[in-house]
């Protein structure tokens, strides 16, 4: 039986320089050093996401709202919360 090795280029271009993009750079093996990992600043918590070999794309918001003083409560919000209540996903509105 053969197996046929498929590349994925993934690119992403973040729009903040916060903890997350590190989540980023290990699920998709991204990074500034390989040039697959972009950065500019809009201010909101949003990673643009590229699959280079077709037309794919995929814009993460996190719109989730910290309505406690408490860090441990804001924890369990983002773990325990809906994912719809959290993040808002859509196709990325340009190319590369």
């Amino acid at each position: 039986m053969k197996f046929q090795r498929f590349i994925f280029l993934i690119i992403c271009i973040t729009e903040n320089n916060t903890c997350p993009v590190d989540g980023i750079k290990y699920v998709f093996g991204c990074g500034y050093d390989k040039k697959n990992l972009f950065y500019k600043e809009s201010g909101e918590l949003a990673f643009n996401i590229f699959n280079t070999n077709n037309s794919d794309s995929l814009r993460v918001i996190y719109i989730g709202k910290n309505n406690t003083n408490s860090k441990d409560e804001y924890t369990k919000y983002i773990l325990n919360g809906n994912i719809d209540e959290l993040f808002d996903f859509s196709e990325v509105k340009y190319s590369l």
